[in-house]
Parts: structure tokens; sequence; C-alpha cells
């Protein structure tokens, strides 16, 4: 047991003296941007739409979500682009040192 751990230990995937990064508090445009927040909204003009307009055509409701949905989904891939190319930097340092 105290070999896998050691193992670990120097692998970096259990580091107990790596120091807990502080949380820092959201500004409200990065709040208002969030894919989450983008999700709720289109949800609710939906809804509302629907709600008021019975007779609103289900099509133009499909292209919103759609257009909605298509723009979340390019944020996402972007988002994972960039975590990937910040993970592959640290992991060439730290094989360069």
């Amino acid at each position: 047991m105290a070999i896998l751990f050691r193992n670990r230990l120097q692998c970096g995937l259990l580091n107990p003296r790596k120091p807990k990064e502080e949380k820092i508090m959201r500004t409200m445009l990065d709040k208002i941007k969030s894919r989450k927040f983008l999700m709720a909204l289109l949800a609710a003009v939906t809804a509302f739409i629907k709600a008021y307009y019975p007779d609103f055509p289900d099509e133009a409701l499909y292209t919103l979500a759609g257009v909605a949905l298509g723009y979340i989904a390019v944020e996402g891939f972007v988002d994972a682009v960039a975590q990937l190319a910040q993970w592959l930097a640290k992991r060439s340092e730290r094989n360069a040192h």
C-alpha cells in the first residue's frame, strides 16, 4: 500500500502539499454569459411564447433552440480545446524540467 501511495505521489496524482485554489467571485457578466444561464433563459422564453402565443409555429421555436444549442456546443468545444492545450503545456513544462 505504501508503494502505491508513493508512486501516486511521485506521479503528481496525489499531492497533500498542493495549496487549495481560492474561489474567486465571478463577475455578473461571466454569470450572464454562462451556458447554464443561456439554457435557462431559452427555456423561459420558450415557455413564455408557448403560454401567451399557443399558435406560434413550432418550427420557429425549434430554430431558436437549435441556434442556441449550436452556440452552446461550440462554446463547450472551445473550452475543452483550451483546457486540453493548457494541460499539454503544463505537461510539456513538467517534462522539460
